[in-house]
């Protein structure tokens, strides 16, 4: 109020004085009330007094459980209840309300069982005991090297643990990898995982999830390697060693499949698949040859916008290269054995064969 005038100045320190004194009043009431009335208002506190005395309250027990399961997708165990200072009476008395609804032996969810994937999979790797954490399929679907539903709970654990609906797989502590976080779920690594899955999937479905790693996590050979040396008995080892070392075609789509038999019924040799090539990623290359094939399927564009922008690059990599499209309408006419001159001619070079129609 400095800025005020002397005469409105004073008039406004005497209101501020005179609301300050009334809620004092109402806050504390008289020092020596006397009436009924001045008694009543004597016991009022104020919002203010409250929400100070709250702030310095002991927090509930529920509270406490809200906390410890906040961080952990609204999953905690008994340890964690004990640790937070419920006793085992508060505990069945909560499991009684339906606060705490049991998942495993000494595995809580708080407060709903609502579907939820992240919940599910932490309770598996709670219920399996101190450095369990997810692996095997359940952990390429959170690192989504694999589509498709859900997968089973999969942990791996140093403990002898049987915990219904979850598969569990022990190792020695030694062998255990350190765990990652993802979604805040302890997980195996990207590099653990894809040797995980080498014993349980296809060479096909193998291959494109190496190839989803390289993508989503630009994982390298080198880097499942070194887990392999660490595991040198690790299952379908040789198996995965052939993906990684080229060995296996990596296909995405029925379109590349049905080129790659396509291939082979023919007696030619077959192609690197969604390798990168001069910083783009090229469907199918035979680098000897210095041969492009792109699959171009408008389904995988989902846009005229970038159908046409792939065309676009398949024009600039033939500058330096032969580059081909093959769509689904030019493949049905190689089935059948209806090709142009110009459909032939790459491959007529490939294996010194003369340029004729039909195969």
């Amino acid at each position: 109020v400095r800025h005020l005038p002397l005469e409105l100045r004073e008039a406004v320190l005497y209101l501020l004085d005179q609301v300050f004194d009334h809620t004092l009043s109402v806050t504390r009431g008289p020092e020596n009330p006397e009436t009924d009335d001045e008694r009543g208002r004597a016991g009022k506190v104020s919002g203010l007094v409250v929400a100070v005395e709250r702030k310095g309250r002991t927090p509930s027990p529920e509270a406490l459980i809200r906390g410890v399961a906040s961080e952990t997708h609204g999953v905690v165990t008994r340890r964690e209840l004990l640790g937070v200072g419920l006793t085992p009476e508060a505990i069945r008395q909560r499991v009684d309300k339906g606060f705490l609804l049991p998942v495993h032996r000494g595995v809580y969810r708080v407060g709903h069982h609502a579907p939820s994937l992240e919940a599910r999979y932490m309770a598996a790797v709670k219920a399996c005991g101190d450095g369990a954490l997810v692996a095997g399929r359940a952990a390429a679907h959170l690192w989504r090297l694999i589509k498709g539903s859900p997968p089973q709970p999969e942990v791996l654990t140093s403990r002898d643990r049987r915990v219904r609906n979850v598969r569990v797989h022990r190792a020695r502590r030694s062998e255990l990898p350190l765990a990652v976080l993802k979604r805040g779920i302890p997980v195996t690594s990207v590099p653990r995982t894809l040797v995980d899955l080498a014993s349980s999937l296809p060479e096909p479905a193998l291959a494109r999830a190496c190839h989803e790693a390289g993508v989503l996590y630009r994982t390298t050979p080198r880097h499942v390697d070194a887990v392999l040396y660490r595991l040198p008995n690790a299952p379908g080892r040789r198996k995965l060693e052939r993906v990684l070392h080229g060995e296996v075609p990596v296909t995405l789509s029925r379109l590349e499949d049905r080129f790659l038999k396509l291939l082979r019924k023919a007696g030619l040799p077959l192609p690197i698949t969604n390798k990168m090539v001069d910083g783009r990623r090229v469907d199918c290359r035979w680098q000897e040859h210095r041969l492009s094939v792109e699959l171009d399927s408008y389904r995988y564009h989902q846009s005229r916008y970038a159908w046409e922008q792939d065309h676009r690059r398949e024009c600039e990599a033939g500058r330096a290269a032969m580059t081909f499209a093959v769509t689904r309408q030019r493949m049905s006419s190689i089935s059948g054995g209806r090709c142009s001159s110009s459909w032939l001619r790459p491959w007529a070079a490939m294996n010194d064969l003369p340029c004729q129609r039909g195969w």
